[in-house]
């Protein structure tokens, strides 16, 4: 049989040396719905860890979790000029003046 593909851990690892002392993180199925209500303490080791089994199974699940959300505006890629085209109803905010 084929080797099995490797699976994506999906969350950025924490900076911090793991301790001998700390409980090994908690692998889950990625999943965006969980994984966006999940608390993180910043002065802690992360927890736990989303697992996607493929970088595709992971886009199409993040797709499905960013068609759920409400959007005041649109933003599409322009292949041609490489820049970000946003729908009219966004507006830029002017930085106060430095004085």
């Amino acid at each position: 049989p084929a080797p099995a593909a490797p699976r994506h851990s999906l969350a950025l690892a924490s900076s911090l040396p793991p301790s001998p002392s700390a409980p090994p993180p908690e692998h889950l199925p990625w999943d965006p719905f969980v994984a966006s209500v999940q608390p993180y303490p910043i002065t802690s080791l992360q927890p736990k860890y989303f697992v996607a089994d493929s970088l595709a199974d992971a886009k199409r699940k993040m797709r499905e979790y960013t068609k759920q959300m409400r959007k005041p505006f649109t933003a599409t890629f322009d292949h041609l000029n490489a820049t970000i085209v946003t729908s009219p109803s966004v507006q830029r905010l002017t930085p106060p003046d430095a004085n």
